[in-house]
């Protein structure tokens, strides 16, 4: 009975042994078998398709409608206090919480497993029914786990193909590493280091193991990033509209990049044991920075030298997260999941609408908001930081919202903001096109405080909302797309690397290739120069540790609402002092004489403590193992 336990419990650990539909297997009513599935190219390739659409697109899944992991950290809000994320996760009641992006466990059909029509084309209609990105992770290592396993069986190819048959099994095989590292690095990325996954367990092996280190298991993940990086093709036909976007030998180094970055930052280098207890100044791990760098050159050199990739210029901007008519492809994208429905209309709360839509702008009633912490991240159009907004030349107090960093008013509606495209109409029930955040008068103000909602003063505007996307324009026909690592990420990465090994200014040896003789500082001023602002004014990079900050504020500014501050914070070791200061939101009160005065409030809390780096495992599972230890605190 005690080893039926363990086996019991490893099935809800180790995914790669469980799934309640068996994802791949074959479906003897269908006359299916693993020979007629993975020796035709088509099928096989069918198969590894699916697994791809097991890449959580935070901007298109249908259950992500209330959830933005941005409201977890302090760039966003939700509005709803009665959420599963005011009261678990910002008030630090995490244990055998069942939320979105942090739930393990495995089993319940409403959770894995579901394959459903989600009405797009016939090649790519496999959704899995799930909200928690932990099971479609898990699921998509099983998955990989079969590709790899069956890869022998590939012995029929087409006939008429620029590529040898040897070329096109490596891409089948390519992608399976690829994706097999990408879910290993989300699960461990949260629930810290588990036992190796490349192969499936039998019934009969003792499962009950020690928990391995983050930085181990991060190296099981490299291996397959390494895989892939040998087998994946540079590019993919051109002609093959269906193949615009997928992984390729760029994709991988951007990953292992990133992977690699996350096992240098100082979170990821503190023993499990002194997790909890830890009071010390967190490092980066040297070594582990430089083997880093030196695969950000990798990544930043593929990028650079392929056809498709490429930094998109400021008038087209917005291309990255939104286009009209098109695939849902973005050239900045390096990595970004298959959109299965390539146009979105006004009605698209199944495409998480409801993130960036109010509830009387045509979104659901569980949207978030920006906070004012985040809107203080854009600085001055002439480069001072808000604090430092005394030595402007531009900007005034009295007018805070204008001569700013010009991705503030693309990606966040500001007090007296039109957000209309249309002139003169107005939002259901009779609120202006303008943004009218004052108290006690502001129509907005006063429709969102009649519904009891946390509100900030702010609504998201350009990332992933296009112009006309609202209940007045009705604006149809275009494609969100979400990159899960584009070209930005690439300089910020080899920035924040760079400056940790050699400083702001000083010569990096590991950039070669097309960016010899970059520096920290040349990196982050290519992407300010992009979005039109200047360079980085001098006292922000005296020294390591300044512009360390520096660095942290960049990133995000840049990749607001993209899904990186939450695990930014945690990997910086930052988060528990961070969070705890607050949740601030604007307090704009009118004057008496036509203008307003603008101050900031406090609208909500976050707890997090040491316990907090790490998301618990569930108590069902974890008292039936005796090696296999819980994460501290819980």
């Amino acid at each position: 009975m005690k080893k039926l336990n363990k086996i019991l419990a490893l099935m809800l650990l180790i995914p790669v042994l469980f799934s309640c539909e068996d994802y791949l297997d074959k479906s003897p009513e269908m006359g299916l078998t693993e020979e007629k599935i993975y020796s035709d190219y088509y099928t096989f390739k069918g198969a590894v398709d699916r697994v791809n659409l097991l890449v959580h697109n935070y901007a298109h899944d249908r259950f992500d409608y209330g959830q933005e992991v941005g409201a977890f950290s302090d760039e966003c809000q939700h509005v709803n206090p009665a959420s599963g994320i005011n009261k678990n996760a910002n008030t630090g009641d995490w244990f055998d919480w069942q939320g979105p992006h942090t739930r393990w466990t495995m089993g319940n059909s409403q959770n894995e497993g579901i394959a459903t029509n989600d009405g797009g084309s016939s090649e790519f209609n496999f959704r899995l029914q799930t909200r928690e990105v932990p099971a479609e992770a898990s699921v998509g290592i099983r998955a990989c786990n079969q590709i790899l396993a069956n890869a022998d069986l590939l012995k029929s190819f087409p006939e008429e193909s620029e590529y040898t048959a040897q070329e096109l099994k490596g891409q089948l095989v390519g992608q399976a590493f690829f994706l097999r590292g990408w879910f290993y690095f989300m699960l461990i990325r949260d629930f810290g280091g588990l036992p190796n996954m490349q192969t499936a367990f039998s019934v009969d092996e003792d499962f009950d193991v020690e928990r391995p280190s983050y930085l181990e298991s991060n190296e099981w993940l490299i291996q397959d990033l390494d895989s892939a990086i040998m087998y994946l093709p540079e590019s993919w036909e051109r002609t093959e509209s269906r193949d615009a976007g997928r992984i390729t030998k760029t994709t991988a180094k951007a990953v292992k990049a990133m992977a690699l970055l996350y096992a240098a930052s100082p979170h990821y280098n503190i023993p499990r044991s002194q997790s909890l207890s830890f009071k010390g100044t967190p490092t980066y791990n040297q070594e582990k920075a430089r083997e880093a760098l030196v695969a950000c050159n990798e990544a930043l050199n593929s990028a650079l030298g392929h056809y498709r990739y490429e930094l998109m210029p400021q008038n087209q901007y917005n291309d990255i997260f939104y286009r009209l008519g098109t695939n849902g492809i973005s050239n900045e994208g390096i990595f970004q999941p298959y959109v299965s429905n390539a146009t979105v209309n006004l009605q698209g709360n199944n495409t998480g609408t409801a993130w960036y839509l109010p509830h009387f702008d045509g979104g659901w009633g569980n949207y978030v908001v920006p906070t004012q912490n985040a809107v203080d991240w854009y600085e001055t159009a002439d480069g001072y930081k808000i604090e430092d907004a005394a030595m402007s030349s531009v900007w005034d107090p009295t007018d805070p919202y204008n001569n700013r960093d010009p991705r503030l008013k693309n990606n966040i509606f500001c007090h007296g903001d039109k957000m209309l495209t249309i002139k003169n109409k107005s939002f259901r029930g009779n609120l202006p096109p303008e943004l009218e955040s004052n108290e006690p008068n502001g129509k907005h103000y006063k429709y969102v405080k009649g519904k009891s909602r946390t509100y900030s003063g702010y609504f998201h505007a350009g990332k992933f909302r296009w112009p006309g996307n609202n209940k007045a324009d009705k604006t149809n026909g275009y494609a969100r797309t979400f990159s899960l690592i584009r070209f930005t990420q690439l300089y910020l990465d080899f920035a924040e690397l760079a400056n940790e090994l050699y400083g702001p200014s000083a010569a990096v040896p590991e950039a070669t290739g097309s960016i010899a003789g970059l520096t920290a500082l040349n990196a982050i001023n290519i992407i300010r120069d992009r979005v039109g602002m200047v360079d980085v004014q001098s006292i922000y990079s005296t020294d390591k540790a300044t512009f360390r900050d520096y660095i942290r504020d960049e990133r995000a500014r840049e990749l607001y609402s993209e899904q990186h501050r939450w695990w930014d914070l945690k990997r910086w070791r930052i988060a528990h002092e961070v969070l705890p200061q607050g949740i601030y939101g604007a307090y704009i009160t009118e004057d008496g004489s036509g203008g307003f005065t603008y101050s900031t409030q406090k609208i909500a809390e976050r707890v997090f403590e040491n316990k907090h780096y790490w998301y618990p495992f569930p108590s069902s599972t974890i008292n039936m193992m005796s090696k296999f230890e819980q994460n501290p605190g819980w």
